[in-house]
């Protein structure tokens, strides 16, 4: 099957001036945990909450590294350093000296009996979302347990109530779990503004004798609201050309911009800063920028994201930009009402321009070197689309 690559982060485009900004984060190093001793959540301001219908020695809540807290989608394993949640047996359970005498192994669970049955949910520390909004949690998880009978979810409170969501097992790495980024979650509309936010997490297993380690493990939790941006982004653009990768983007408006930063990624999920380049401070008048990735990793599918930062040190993203070193590129120049298009090398390729409204108002088969007049076209927002078998190029400029 062809790979689809799309060079601007947004298909449809809708680039708007909003981002979600992060303002409470959790990664359980804040306080660290001696090896071995299983550590209380409390140790992180955390609180642990037994739901009733307990065994004796039922399966606790853990902060500690013997569940290290990986980036996604590593295989989780107990060497290293960085501490996480989890669930894990007690050093008395039926089954503790079979492979756990001491009690947390990391996110591995006892369930032999109703002596392990557990119900526990284990809750943060309040947060505060006032003159906020649109608010979002993402988080690093590992999830397995038996079936619907020893599973996770995570929770939500509004100072009055909880609230419950599931979560999707996140599939083993042979024996261990596999760290897994979770969904972003949305949290209803009574979190907006509200002094009196928590976040949790419940475990339960219910004793069958039937377990499928691991448990849960959690990590690195980050909080964001929707924020404004200081810019109004117009495009944020990548092509592949002699072996670099060329990053372009338009702002229409800056309000207190200090600079951006090109950030690349080989999976999506981990980045890593390669340039910064200064912003125009305050400007309501379109400004380009360009910068170039020098010898990227060849034949591979890279990811780019472009961070915007003020001089009061906010920042916030853009959308992310995918492309395959190797690929064909298209690069689109824009004056004099004349549209030019070159560079333009793979066969069957095709032009669409789109008004705002989304009505096709011209199309065609691409030649290299292509020259488009646009004097006939009413002033305005338009979107460029130029596809192939194997590629979708999509960019949108003002005519």
């Amino acid at each position: 099957m062809k790979l689809l690559l799309i060079t601007l982060s947004l298909f449809l485009i809708s680039l708007s001036s909003n981002a979600q900004t992060s303002f409470w984060t959790e990664d359980f190093d804040g306080t660290s945990c001696a090896a071995g001793s299983g550590c209380d959540p409390s140790i992180v301001s955390w609180t642990v909450v037994s739901l009733g219908g307990e065994g004796i020695t039922a399966n606790r809540w853990y902060v500690s590294d013997t569940e290290v807290g990986f980036a996604p989608p590593t295989c989780g394993s107990s060497t290293g350093a960085d501490q996480s949640m989890h669930v894990g047996n007690i050093s008395t359970s039926a089954a503790a000296f079979l492979f756990c005498p001491t009690g947390d192994c990391g996110a591995a669970y006892d369930d032999s009996g109703v002596g392990e049955r557990t119900n526990k949910q284990v809750e943060s520390p309040t947060i505060n979302c006032t003159g906020r909004s649109g608010i979002l949690v993402d988080f690093n998880y590992i999830e397995n347990g038996q079936g619907f009978g020893d599973d996770a979810s995570f929770l939500y409170y509004d100072g009055t109530t909880w609230a419950t969501i599931p979560v999707a097992k996140s599939g083993l790495c042979g024996a261990q779990g596999r760290w897994t980024a979770a969904v972003t979650i949305s949290l209803p509309a009574s979190a907006d503004n509200n002094p009196n936010v928590k976040i949790g997490f419940l475990w339960v297993n219910n004793g069958d004798g039937l377990a499928s380690d691991p448990s849960f493990a959690v990590d690195d939790i980050d909080v964001q609201h929707t924020t404004t941006l200081p810019i109004e982004l117009l495009y944020f653009n990548a092509t592949y050309k002699n072996g670099n990768i060329l990053l372009e983007w338009v702002t229409e408006t800056e309000i207190n911009n200090d600079y951006f930063t090109i950030e690349r990624s080989e999976d999506g999920v981990n980045y890593t800063p390669i340039s910064e380049t200064n912003g125009a401070g305050n400007s309501n008048t379109s400004k380009y920028y360009s910068d170039v990735d020098l010898y990227p990793p060849p034949n591979k599918v890279l990811y780019y994201r472009l961070k915007q930062t003020d001089f009061d040190g906010k920042y916030a993203y853009s959308n992310i930009v995918a492309i395959r070193t190797g690929s064909n590129g298209y690069n689109i120049t824009y004056a004099n009402q004349n549209l030019s298009i070159s560079s333009v090398t793979e066969e069957n390729s095709t032009i669409k321009i789109y008004d705002i409204t989304g009505k096709v108002v011209y199309s065609n088969k691409v030649k290299e070197d292509q020259q488009i007049n646009t004097s006939k076209f009413n002033s305005g927002i338009y979107i460029i689309k130029i596809s192939s078998q194997d590629n979708l190029f999509v960019r949108k400029m003002k005519f």
